[in-house]
């Protein structure tokens, strides 16, 4: 049974209620469990990247096998973007760079959407609330959902629902990658199989955002709140939800 009172005390520690929002879905029959602040919006920042290559992936610009060098640097428009992934002997596939949350990754093959391509691709995710990228970096800027892409926690437990049922198998492995050696470590529970991403935006107010998005084979979690990192601030809550969920 799910313990709705043991996740509303967590989800009212540590700072204001309405900064923090938490989703759980059940991935069979897309029943909400829990919804706290649902509607509160915010750029995605990493959280989008499945979306990004599945779009790509979908429209036949990406192979899943392909794989590029990555120097730990980007800047774009003058913004830096550097990736905090550690320093790797290798090429980096798509299911790596979900793991280790690559931006040059992203960034490389945003390149290869059209203009508006992205924001008409996310359409089909139910995320709306997106403007046109007109340019090269105005797509990557938009692939690494920094700009030009606004969600909400509830819009983003039903995209990353669609991928747990049908999602790519490069994307769903490197989303299971991140919570078991990569970004996202702090989200597991033992026993449930957890699959998920992080993600750290800043807004235009200059508020510090730390996601979590990801599924078990039973349920779909998201968490928002403030924070300066997805896996050391929203992950280890979206672990304590799934587990007090799994109860």
């Amino acid at each position: 049974m799910l313990r709705r009172d043991a996740i509303a005390l967590l989800l009212a520690a540590a700072a204001p209620a309405p900064r923090r929002a938490v989703i759980l879905l059940d991935v069979r029959t897309r029943r909400v469990l829990t919804a706290r602040n649902p509607e509160l919006l915010a750029p995605p920042g990493s959280t989008l990247k499945p979306l990004v290559f599945s779009t790509l992936l979908r429209a036949k610009k990406l192979d899943p096998g392909e794989a590029f060098p990555c120097t730990g640097r980007l800047e774009i428009d003058g913004r830096r973007f550097d990736c905090s992934h550690p320093q790797l002997n290798q090429a980096i596939d798509l299911r790596t760079a979900l793991a280790y949350s690559c931006n040059g990754f992203t960034a490389r093959v945003a390149e290869r959407f059209e203009p508006g391509e992205l924001a008409r691709g996310l359409e089909r995710f139910e995320i709306g609330r997106t403007q046109a990228a007109a340019t090269r970096e105005a797509s990557q800027l938009q692939a690494l959902g920094e700009e030009r892409v606004l969600v909400n926690p509830m819009e983003l437990a039903q995209a990353y629902r669609q991928i747990a049922l049908g999602g790519d198998q490069a994307i769903v492995g490197g989303l299971k990658d991140a919570v078991e050696f990569g970004t996202a470590q702090r989200a597991a529970v033992p026993g449930l199989g957890v699959a998920g991403k992080t993600g750290s935006v800043r807004t235009a107010a200059g508020a510090s955002i730390a996601w979590f998005a990801g599924f078990t084979a039973a349920m779909v979690v998201v968490v928002m709140l403030p924070g300066r990192s997805g896996g050391a601030d929203a992950a280890p809550v979206a672990a304590e939800v799934l587990r007090g969920a799994a109860k």
